[in-house]
């Protein structure tokens, strides 16, 4: 494989010199670097509830050691959070879902499609597009970024 430092100095010049880098497809975020929904001067208590997109989407670590290094390497390489902000319409969407539709419309799903016996992850893929599971953040691109939404509400 080869080293992403070749890369950077080809787009940045011979002085640049290379963060330690931390795929995020690759190696994932993991539990200790989440999404979380951070309120602006123009919030107001809709933005809590996905009533409007008046938010911004921040990129926190609780990571201590060699791994931060990394993480924090790609996260200013790649300019993740300024990235993430054009998701605001889907993390909206899916704020608002969490209100709105939690607890009531999961139960009636589970009524409706009793026969279908649906498992949770199957309730939470109807209602979020998503499996709400750790193991299943690597198979797409948005998964953490909804699994943390959702989660840490």
């Amino acid at each position: 494989m080869p080293d992403s430092r070749i890369g950077c100095l080809q787009l940045f010049g011979k002085g640049f010199k290379s963060p330690r880098l931390h795929h995020p497809y690759k190696h994932g975020f993991d539990r200790h670097t989440y999404f979380d929904v951070a309120l602006t001067s123009a919030s107001n208590s809709d933005s809590l509830i996905g009533g409007n997109t008046f938010f911004n989407i921040e990129l926190h670590q609780t990571h201590t050691g060699d791994r931060t290094d990394h993480l924090d390497g790609s996260i200013r390489l790649f300019k993740l959070e300024k990235v993430y902000q054009s998701h605001k319409e889907y993390v909206r969407e899916l704020l608002h879902k969490h209100y709105m539709y939690k607890d009531a419309y999961k139960k009636d799903l589970i009524t409706l499609f009793d026969n279908m016996q649906l498992t949770e992850q199957e309730i939470e893929i109807f209602l979020y597009g998503h499996a709400m599971q750790e193991d299943k953040l690597g198979d797409r691109p948005s998964n953490k970024l909804a699994y943390d939404i959702i989660t840490r509400r």
